[in-house]
């Protein structure tokens, strides 16, 4: 899930160091799954959870593959684009799948 991106924006990272900063929770009653990204540079922050936003295919795949090789019936769709955190404080941006 992380290496795409971390391809995507030219970082050299290693997966497991992105993921230290990412968390995701999925709402009560709701079918969403809710991205945080938390990072130093609010700016980063949002870049990062909006990429994950844009490659959900893998982890679709990750969720759920059939066992007989059909189609997932798991599609994820980027519902929320994360906004660059305004305050100094806050350095946690959001993006959230359906």
């Amino acid at each position: 899930m992380f290496e795409p991106v971390i391809d995507e924006l030219g970082w050299s990272m290693s997966p497991s160091t992105l993921a230290e900063d990412v968390s995701a929770n999925y709402p009560l009653n709701t079918p969403l799954i809710k991205i945080q990204v938390r990072d130093e540079n609010p700016e980063d922050a949002a870049t990062i959870a909006n990429a994950l936003g844009r490659s959900p295919r893998e982890t679709e795949e990750r969720i759920e593959t059939p066992v007989d090789g059909s189609t997932s019936p798991v599609r994820l769709t980027q519902v929320e684009i994360a906004d660059v955190p305004t305050t100094r404080s806050c350095r946690t941006s959001h993006s959230t799948w359906r």
